[in-house]
């Protein structure tokens, strides 16, 4: 080869590989337009291949109630349908580190250890594990379920310093409802619990958990967003999504700082917030139960619908009774979250007597019909 020519053969070469890499690129963008950002934030284990991971884990020197806890937290995830493999690979036993501070029930990426307390093994040992288990390391940020925190940049490996912290408020009230729902652990943070439990209401309860476990931020603020403005304002012009996780990292900034705790759940701006998600979650309980109803008429009485026209009497009834008092069963157990929710706030006075009217005139408005069947 002519060593005159080797310049203009190599930037040849490249030039045509940069093309066939951006032509690529061009057909994801055109297949679907997220592409180019789901390109930026490939997690690690996805950009390069694995071996298989041994479904084993290492619980040597592991105290007896931690081991249990550990069987008792990877089988409940398992039974929920999640795949387990990265708690394999992340998990060994010199993990675990006792700590009596704030910081138990947690997991340290900076250390990569589960601070737990020696005095309530158990429940602190599954909140860890959940922060592990939630947890995901990107290019640009880290994911700790709903939780994501901004990447300044990263120092030795899997240390990381950080810039800033988003929805930690609504990750810490999830894992309490998360691990109360699963495990019968207590809620650490009752208030955000709540605000949880409002918002997975009207989100429905299969798609926020996976939301939580996925680390889908977005997915959580835009679907509620979308979902308000179908039913209750499309002129809204606040997002409700992004409103949600902003008062909820600010009532844990404060869940803290003595005495403020109190004054933030007082303020007319949460009563205000507070009020419009209580009733979004009113009216779409009414709206689940009007849809049932509507169902169950189109069943009972559609003749196109061979099955259930042909079906001897009485076992059909048995059919409609036990698939309609089930599901409004369901609805009423929403139903009844949701008041004591509101009853627990309307008591502590928490609220301000504006929002307290629009509260009483939303139960008048989207009152739920008595259960019909017994």
């Amino acid at each position: 080869m002519n060593e005159e020519n080797f310049p203009a053969i190599f930037i040849t070469v490249s030039s045509g590989l940069l093309a066939f890499a951006s032509y690529q690129l061009f057909k994801l963008h055109k297949d679907d337009p997220k592409a180019y950002y789901r390109i930026e934030i490939l997690p690690k284990e996805i950009m390069r291949p694995k071996a298989a991971v041994e479904q084993k884990i290492d619980k040597r020197g592991i105290k007896k109630d931690a081991s249990k806890a550990i069987n008792e937290f990877i089988s409940t995830i398992k039974d929920l349908g999640y795949d387990v493999t990265s708690i394999y690979e992340k998990f060994h036993p010199d993990m675990i580190e006792e700590t009596r501070g704030e910081d138990a029930g947690t997991y340290d990426r900076r250390t990569n250890k589960l601070l737990i307390d020696p005095n309530d093994v158990r429940n602190s040992l599954l909140r860890a594990f959940l922060d592990m288990y939630t947890s995901r390391e990107y290019m640009t940020f880290t994911v700790r379920g709903f939780e994501r925190t901004v990447c300044a940049k990263k120092i030795p490996y899997n240390t990381i310093e950080s810039v800033s912290t988003f929805a930690r408020g609504l990750n810490e009230g999830y894992k309490d409802v998360f691990l109360q729902r699963h495990f019968g652990v207590q809620p650490k943070y009752e208030d955000l619990a709540n605000m949880v439990r409002l918002s997975e209401i009207i989100l429905g309860q299969k798609e926020m958990e996976k939301m939580f476990v996925k680390g889908d931020t977005c997915a959580f603020s835009d679907n509620l967003w979308i979902s308000y403005r179908k039913n209750i304002d499309s002129n809204h012009r606040w997002n409700i999504g992004e409103r949600t996780i902003y008062m909820m990292d600010r009532l844990y900034s404060q869940i803290y700082q003595s005495g403020l705790l109190g004054t933030f759940l007082s303020t007319k701006r949460f009563s205000s917030f507070f009020t419009e998600l209580a009733v979004f979650a009113m009216k779409t309980i009414n709206e689940k139960t009007r849809k049932l109803d509507r169902e169950i008429a189109q069943r009972c009485f559609h003749p196109a619908n061979d099955y259930f026209w042909e079906a001897p009497l009485i076992e059909f009834e048995k059919y409609k009774a036990n698939e309609y008092y089930t599901s409004r069963e369901s609805i009423k157990s929403e139903y009844m979250k949701l008041r004591n929710i509101v009853d627990e706030y309307r008591q502590s006075t928490k609220l301000k007597p504006a929002d307290l009217s629009k509260l009483q005139d939303a139960e008048k408005k989207y009152q739920i019909s008595p259960i019909r069947i017994n």
